[in-house]
């Protein structure tokens, strides 16, 4: 999305590590660090390319965007180089302590678990120093609002890339009467379990589903069992899964847990798609929008799969209302709306 930069330079890291040495423990149990100060880690040692700071001379430096709180550290060396005037705006994708204790992330300074007070008041300090907080979907908004009053909050729902806008299915082969998207993630695998087990049994046998990415690898993992029941349905990792998209005649988002914004979602709706999800399927997002673009929620496998019936048979109630989704939170348009009225907020709009 254009918003009228005259100069965007994006600095990314990458640094693994997956333990710290003897004396960085020592050092890091002495002073009662945690998991989530070794995870700021990479963003506290990153240095600055000199190429970035040579071309980042020659213009006015008015903001500096940190996308998540790992990147904190980083955005604050880049202002004190740059411009100690810009503001930092950060993008908080989720809260980080609860996703650190959903992946039973060990202290490796104590090599135990940390608490989640200890956790979020590690992060909480850390977002402190920003000038304002950006968040991709209303439960996040919500949470960090009323725990940092005094900072600005916006929420800002994330757009998509322009290939996955539209829904030209007549230039694809048929692929699927439904298909379900997942990466590798345990939200994507209790979702399949209650698709498989309580909702697909009651669809007509002769429709077809895809399950499309890496929870292939996940479910025959964790699951073995179920894998081989349905292993036909899984295709596992594709070069281009927009085009399964535009093959398939109706998404299924079948979420039971799960954080943030449901990525798959956001698909269903750029390209118009009939989509059936649960309630966990629009979490983040404002519910009065969900509800205003014509979308229902279901959560009992008898309705879900009348409902996913319903999309195939009828589908032109079912996209009209996910475009309308689209149009009003996902959109290029949305988005740079929203961002505008950052910059406007920070007196950076002119």
């Amino acid at each position: 999305v254009d918003l009228d930069a005259d100069f965007t330079a994006i600095a990314s890291f990458w640094w693994r590590v997956s333990k710290p040495s003897i004396t960085r423990r020592l050092w890091g149990r002495w002073h009662g660090q945690n998991a989530m100060h070794w995870a700021l880690e990479p963003g506290r040692a990153a240095s600055i390319p000199h190429t970035l700071m040579s071309v980042a001379k020659e213009f006015d430096i008015r903001l500096v965007l940190a996308n998540h709180v790992y990147t904190f550290p980083v955005a604050q060396k880049l202002r004190t180089r740059w411009s100690s005037r810009a503001p930092i705006a950060l993008v908080t994708h989720d809260i980080q302590s609860h996703v650190l204790l959903d992946n039973v992330e060990i202290n490796p300074f104590t090599g135990q678990l940390d608490g989640s007070d200890v956790l979020l008041d590690t992060e909480l300090r850390t977002l402190a120093g920003a000038d304002y907080l950006i968040h991709v979907s209303s439960d996040d908004e919500e949470f960090f609002r009323s725990c940092l009053p005094s900072i600005p909050h916006k929420l800002v729902l994330p757009t998509i890339d322009s290939s996955f806008k539209g829904s030209d299915h007549g230039e694809e082969a048929p692929f699927s009467d439904f298909i379900f998207v997942g990466a590798g993630h345990i939200a994507n695998y209790h979702a399949l379990q209650w698709l498989l087990n309580d909702v697909w049994p009651l669809i007509d046998p002769d429709l077809r589903i895809k399950i499309v990415g890496p929870v292939k690898d996940l479910m025959s993992k964790r699951n073995p069992t179920l894998y081989a029941t349905f292993q036909e349905f899984f295709t596992g990792s594709v070069p281009v899964v927009s085009q399964c998209y535009r093959g398939s005649r109706c998404v299924l988002a079948p979420m039971v847990t799960g954080r943030g914004v449901s990525i798959k979602t956001i698909e269903a709706c750029a390209f118009g798609l009939p989509l059936v999800g649960t309630s966990f399927a629009y979490r983040g997002l404002p519910k009065l929008e969900v509800e205003a673009a014509g979308l229902r929620m279901y959560d009992e496998p008898e309705a879900f799969a009348e409902a996913a019936r319903r999309a195939v048979d009828t589908p032109a109630p079912f996209q009209e209302a996910s475009k309308r989704l689209y149009r009003r939170l996902f959109s290029g348009e949305a988005y740079a709306s929203s961002m505008s009225q950052v910059l406007e907020h920070l007196g950076l709009s002119d």
